[in-house]
């Protein structure tokens, strides 16, 4: 069938229009042909520019996420986890069932928590008293010592993402000032670990956050509690003799007229510890002590920084290196925590609450 004359002269004028709209540029439209679709060119940018910044807004957002540190909800040992003994024997009896009457020599252990250590291990012989106390600590000891390994793991991850180059870094209760670096986790975590360590200065949180060797943490909790027998250990849990000035503590007898101190009370010993990692980590008094571990793990070395710790300065410090020296206390230096299985049998599982302290369930 044949076009008739008015439908060429119908397509001849529209030819003619399109092409008087490519060629007049800004005096008109600029068209674009899809096929039979005719789209403003303008309205194509556009498009093409809003796509663009969707798709680099999604492989940014998508590199970000790829780094953010994931901050575990278990970094700390729930108190469900500690176990209650009644009497030296029912702990020994655990010890030895769970590999830690003897130590082999890999230093692998068992996460065998006790909450406090039992009142009659006094009876005990002084070589068994030492064994009781030293392998009922090491678990509790090594599980503290994770937690700050943990936390040192996590801030050095976070920093990792931070502009570089800038050794007076802080950190600011101001999230906006934050940017878009981190994620709201993180921020909250690294702004917990400022309360806990009492410092915003980047550089100074990664000194104050680090381990303390088991060797200073076994001498100075047998030292400061007599092999867990003094009354500060039965009664409140302290192994450190930590003072407090507010919060419950026990008073100590022979404490002068006009003071005010009391010695702290803990939940159990897993608490003890952490409180008296956390006095060498942030307190004024251990700072040379914190100098001194940016060099060495040696405790020898490191006792040098308890100057402070007593009011017999150089004699404890001396007692402190020779404890460690006559009971070979360095051999538990390599120690690890491992992860098994451990006979319960009927051992109760303690709870905590605020109000109510410890409870048996």
């Amino acid at each position: 069938m044949s076009e008739t004359p008015d439908h060429k002269n119908s397509c001849q004028t529209y030819a003619m229009t399109k092409n008087k709209n490519n060629i007049t540029g800004l005096e008109g439209a600029q068209i674009m042909f899809f096929g039979n679709l005719e789209v403003d060119r303008l309205t194509v940018q556009a498009l093409t520019a809003v796509m663009l910044t969707v798709i680099i807004g999604v492989i940014s957002t998508l590199l970000i996420f790829k780094n953010n540190t994931r901050i575990p909800d278990d970094i700390y040992a729930d108190s469900s986890d500690l176990l209650m003994v009644s009497t030296g024997e029912e702990m020994i009896g655990l010890l030895k069932e769970n590999d830690l009457w003897e130590i082999d020599k890999v230093g692998a252990v068992s996460p065998l928590l006790f909450a406090s250590y039992p009142a009659n291990i006094e009876a005990f012989a002084t070589s068994v008293k030492k064994r009781v106390f030293f392998h009922g600590l090491l678990p509790v000891a090594l599980t503290a010592l994770n937690e700050i390994r943990e936390e040192r793991r996590l801030l050095r991850a976070i920093l990792a993402k931070l502009p570089k180059g800038n050794p007076q870094l802080t950190f600011s209760d101001d999230y906006g000032a934050w940017g878009r670096v981190l994620t709201m986790d993180e921020i909250e975590f690294v702004m917990m670990l400022t309360r806990k360590y009492r410092t915003n200065l980047a550089t100074e949180m990664v000194k104050r956050i680090d381990l303390v060797p088991l060797s200073m943490i076994m001498a100075q909790g047998a030292i400061e509690s007599s092999w867990a027998t003094s009354r500060f250990a039965n009664e409140g849990n302290n192994l450190f003799g930590i003072w407090t000035w507010s919060g419950k503590g026990l008073v100590p007898r022979d404490r002068d007229d006009g003071k005010g101190h009391k010695v702290a009370m803990y939940d159990s010993i897993l608490d003890s510890i952490r409180a008296y990692i956390l006095t060498l980590n942030r307190l004024p008094a251990y700072r040379r002590f914190r100098e001194i571990r940016k060099h060495t793990m040696n405790p020898l070395k490191l006792a040098d920084g308890l100057l402070n710790y007593s009011e017999r300065r150089d004699i404890y410090v001396w007692e402190v290196k020779n404890f460690i020296q006559y009971n070979n206390l360095r051999q538990y230096d390599k120690c690890f925590l491992v992860d098994k299985p451990i006979q319960y049998k009927d051992i109760k599982v303690l709870k905590f609450t605020m109000r109510e302290g410890i409870k048996a369930v």
